[in-house]
């Protein structure tokens, strides 16, 4: 079974944690204290590891125990079960409340939830089709744009040709003389 962040595993974590940094504070005890302590009982750690403990890294559950002994409390406490450092039983719950009724038309049934996926799924990939065929569209009308640009220039540049052509013609004739008459 995964635990799903933000879930109970992850509640009870945090809570760990803050226990244990609250009831040392309480004791007055630095983190080295702690670690001595946690020594006499057999447990070797370091500041650094019981700082990581503090930030809610490295926790082991079968740590818990020297821990507790030696802050002065009860695992009970430390899981967050009793507001009570001394408490073995954990505080009673207060009635589970029921969770309000799911509305039937706001619930959407699993098989239609996938069929909903899928739909959208398709309805994503036609649109990614749609806009690929776009582009290709207007690649081929720039292109073709392009080529007739490229068109009426050379027309352009052939007609100026022909121009200049004919007035190099007209200009290297001799003009007709016209018979004088004396």
């Amino acid at each position: 079974m995964a635990i799903v962040p933000g879930g109970a595993g992850a509640r009870r974590r945090l809570v760990v944690r803050q226990r244990l940094r609250e009831r040392r504070r309480d004791l007055g005890l630095t983190q080295k204290q702690v670690v001595s302590r946690l020594a006499r009982l057999g447990m070797l750690t370091t500041n650094k590891a019981l700082s990581s403990l503090e930030h809610g890294t490295g926790l082991d559950v079968a740590k818990l125990p020297e821990l507790a002994r030696a802050l002065e409390c009860t695992i009970t406490y430390l899981l967050g079960l009793t507001s009570d450092p001394g408490r073995w039983e954990p505080d009673p719950r207060p009635a589970p409340q029921r969770p309000a009724p799911v509305r039937q038309e706001s619930r959407v049934p699993p098989v239609r939830e996938q069929a909903v996926r899928e739909q959208s799924e398709r309805d994503r990939s036609t649109r990614e089709q749609a806009a690929r065929e776009v582009a290709v569209r207007e690649q081929s009308e720039r292109e073709r744009s392009a080529r007739e640009q490229a068109a009426r220039e050379r027309s352009a540049r052939e007609e100026s040709v022909r121009d200049s052509t004919a007035d190099e013609h007209s200009s290297t004739r001799e003009p007709i003389r016209e018979p004088s008459s004396v």
